[in-house]
């Protein structure tokens, strides 16, 4: 994976009027600067209160200082919310057990809330 981070300087103002949803890449704020991830990438995102775990296809995690309903806002179609505190990338879904939840191809297992199963279930027919 090639992250690209730049720093606070480098993101002026051209920048910030790119929608980086349209270009397939989350983009990610720290004190450093920003990291770019591609959408492909990203595997699942974890709710920590008022912080988001990014967890990508090369074993890293990136904290972000957004709640998880706000990074919602900023995934495309292929992000589904499972849980009150997940939300996963569908590419990177396995199967789908009713019981279990959703097995990643990493062999993660990530729950499904009751509340979701109906839509996940839908998604995965």
């Amino acid at each position: 994976m090639k992250v690209v981070k730049l720093s606070k300087d480098e993101i002026a103002n051209p920048l910030k009027k790119i929608d980086f949803r349209e270009l397939n890449r989350l983009v990610i704020k720290s004190r450093e600067g920003c990291t770019i991830v591609p959408f492909k990438e990203i595997i699942f995102l974890k709710s920590d209160s008022n912080y988001s775990e990014i967890h990508t296809d090369d074993n890293r995690q990136h904290v972000a200082s957004k709640t998880l309903k706000s990074m919602e806002d900023k995934l495309n179609h292929l992000f589904v919310r499972v849980h009150q505190s997940y939300i996963v990338n569908i590419l990177h879904v396995r199967e789908y057990s009713y019981s279990e939840g959703l097995k990643l191809l990493n062999n993660q297992i990530i729950p499904v809330s009751n509340s979701m199963k109906k839509k996940v279930s839908m998604i995965f027919k």
